[in-house]
């Protein structure tokens, strides 16, 4: 049996989808599905309001998020509106090459005019935005400090929930469950549970530190935003200074392993102190904190390959990070949460089987997967295959960063290619791997004439 649909063509039919989890891919899934259920229910383990008051279960939200203009355009298709009710809060639109001050590679890149824009906000005020829409949808209930603790099965087919809510277990039964609970999901246990198998795993382990503080400038400033992006083989530090609503700034460090900005105020501004460029250290020097400063540990990516499961389950999918969990470093997370979503808009009414549609959800994620793999080998302390495939890629991926530093061209494409407006084969458009190729050669030169400088010095004369 597959996913078909045809919900509301008995009199008096009542059929119920329940969505683990209330979070960003939980709100957008709910309101896709009020689409085609009659009756769709959020369990919800912490409290869910439309305010900004921060949440036991979203540990990350103190840090800075970026939805890529590809998610957005998806958010923005299923609550409409949204990015107008973003803007009127105080969400802070940027043109991606003019007001973004980025140092990759060396070198500020040169501003420019791009034809890309986004917009900046907190976590927690799009979380709220969401919750507003969501709560006032007369097909959407919200059942709050509920734990889903299993999945009814019948045979290979799930057919609601067990949990407590409020200190009483209960079932819930229903025609479809999505599992939104993000990285923390307990899925594969509950699959194993009821006979259905192991769930394959795909990690890469990047042990990676967030440190973020809110801001408020004393001074006259521009309402840039700023990445200083410093990298090497052992080396992979990070820091983002964003405008955000309420005149605030939402200031961000991040280091791999040993590179740490710890919940320590002192060591945090001597992580941001010691990156390449002065230019955050600058504004903290004149600025005051608005806030208390919030740390948060991502031990890796995680992938959990239900598409290779041959007896997953009709009657359930898993989207979002709950089905892969992305290092937030290059900000892929929310972006990609939004596309499995669209996915499932797309496809829901077309009798598919789960494990189908849960394939057409891995191919949307292996795009974002690989792209952040790439990056992540880049440090030589990340355990994973370094291919020969992936070696070129890392090389000419970090001749491109320094192209896209001068090249205007190069830059647009770094920029659709990063926020998924285009693939990352547009990479390779004959312009660039012209250019490129000369890059590589002069390089090669350059090293090969050093050598025999050197080696001339070395040799006596006869």
């Amino acid at each position: 049996m597959g996913l078909t649909l045809p919900l509301l063509r008995e009199k008096n039919s009542v059929k119920k989808a329940v969505v683990i989890g209330g979070s960003l891919s939980g709100c957008l899934v709910a309101q896709v599905l009020s689409a085609h259920f009659s009756e769709v229910v959020i369990l919800e383990k912490d409290q869910f309001d439309a305010t900004t008051a921060p949440r036991k279960g979203v540990p990350q939200e103190h840090h800075l998020h970026l939805v890529l203009k590809q998610g957005m355009d998806i958010i923005e298709s299923i609550f409409p509106g949204i990015t107008h009710a973003l803007n009127a809060e105080g969400g802070v639109p940027l043109n991606l090459g003019r007001d973004l001050r980025w140092f990759q590679g060396g070198e500020w890149k040169v501003p420019y005019l791009s034809g890309l824009s986004s917009m900046v906000f907190s976590r927690s005020l799009l979380d709220k935005t969401l919750r507003q829409r969501i709560l006032s949808n007369p097909r959407v209930t919200v059942s709050r400090h509920t734990r889903v603790s299993g999945l009814i099965c019948n045979g290979t087919r799930v057919e609601g929930v067990t949990l407590s809510r409020e200190g009483v277990d209960e079932t819930l039964r229903c025609e479809l469950v999505v599992d939104c609970s993000g990285f923390g999901t307990k899925t594969p246990q509950w699959l194993k549970a009821n006979g259905l198998g192991d769930v394959q795993i795909s990690t890469l382990k990047k042990h990676t530190h967030y440190s973020s503080q809110l801001y408020r400038s004393t001074g006259a400033v521009d309402r840039k935003a700023v990445m200083i992006w410093d990298q090497g083989s052992n080396k992979y530090d990070v820091g983002l200074m964003f405008p955000i609503e309420k005149n605030t700034w939402l200031i961000s460090a991040a280091g791999c392993f040993e590179s740490n900005p710890t919940h320590d105020v002192t060591a945090y501004k001597a992580f941001i102190s010691a990156l390449t460029q002065p230019d955050i250290s600058d504004f903290i020097a004149q600025a005051v904190p608005v806030s208390e400063l919030s740390s948060f540990k991502f031990g890796g990516s995680t992938w959990r390959h239900y598409e290779k499961m041959s007896h997953f389950p009709d009657g359930l999918l898993v989207v979002g990070a709950a089905f892969c969990n992305l290092n937030p470093f290059f900000a892929q997370g929310l972006t990609m949460c939004a596309s499995h979503v669209k996915v499932l808009r797309e496809h829901l009414t077309q009798g598919l089987p789960a494990r189908t549609l849960q394939k057409k959800l891995a191919r949307v994620s292996r795009m974002p997967w690989d792209m952040a793999e790439i990056e992540d080998l880049r440090h030589s302390r990340v355990e994973g295959k370094r291919t020969l495939f992936k070696r070129f890629m890392m090389a000419y991926v970090g001749m491109f960063y320094t192209l896209s530093n001068h090249n205007m061209f190069a830059r647009e494409l770094q920029l659709k290619v990063m926020h998924q407006v285009a693939s990352p084969y547009a990479l390779f458009h004959p312009s660039i791997v012209m250019r490129i190729a000369g890059m590589a050669c002069s390089s090669a030169w350059r090293a090969k004439s050093s050598v025999r400088r050197a080696s001339s010095h070395d040799t006596p004369p006869y």
